[in-house]
């Protein structure tokens, strides 16, 4: 009966160990998951800057080409180039556009945010009140991040692993205690 017992005793401390494992990898995979559409939306809102400012500058450019043809300077020509050049940074800003729409879905996604949050999405979270709660504050407060983690599905499905294992710890654990037999 005792080494059955310390075997079970034995396998259940091991199942712990590896539900604590299991979460810790857990955790980390699905953090860097998110560390990398948190990137992707950063790489796209970067990228629509960049490219905001490439119109900006042809359309200086053009501007001041336009000075010069009208000096003189300049044949008309070079003019047609830069509205070609000037469309097709236009296109490459829609595409951009796009592609930052795109990873802000995915990030809600992630996230489980309604699409309505679209307009508003930031890289850092702003947490808003639920419809018709008078609490609305811009920042993500401690209540509002633990509600939050508590409420996530890998993290859940981890600890339900790890009480499994706590359970079974505790049942082998009892296992070992003498047992009392009166006659």
């Amino acid at each position: 009966g005792r080494g059955i017992t310390e075997t079970a005793r034995r396998i259940a401390e091991l199942e712990h160990a590896l539900a604590v494992s299991q979460l810790q990898q857990q955790l980390q995979k699905v953090g860097a998951d998110g560390l990398a559409v948190y990137w992707q939306v950063y790489k796209a809102q970067e990228t629509v800057r960049h490219r905001e400012a490439s119109v900006r500058n042809t359309e200086r450019l053009m501007a001041d080409t336009r000075q010069r043809i009208e000096g003189g300077r300049v044949p008309a020509a070079a003019l047609l180039d830069l509205q070609s050049v000037l469309l097709t940074r236009e296109s490459e800003l829609l595409r951009a556009r796009q592609g930052l729409s795109e990873a802000q879905l995915k990030l809600l996604t992630t996230l489980n945010f309604p699409a309505e949050s679209l307009p508003g999405l930031a890289l850092q979270p702003q947490w808003s009140a639920p419809p018709g709660s008078e609490r609305d504050t811009g920042a993500m407060d401690a209540a509002a991040a633990d509600a939050a983690l508590a409420a996530w599905g890998p993290l859940r499905q981890a600890e339900i692993r790890r009480e499994q294992a706590q359970i079974r710890l505790a049942f082998a654990a009892d296992q070992m205690r003498p047992q009392v037999d009166l006659v």
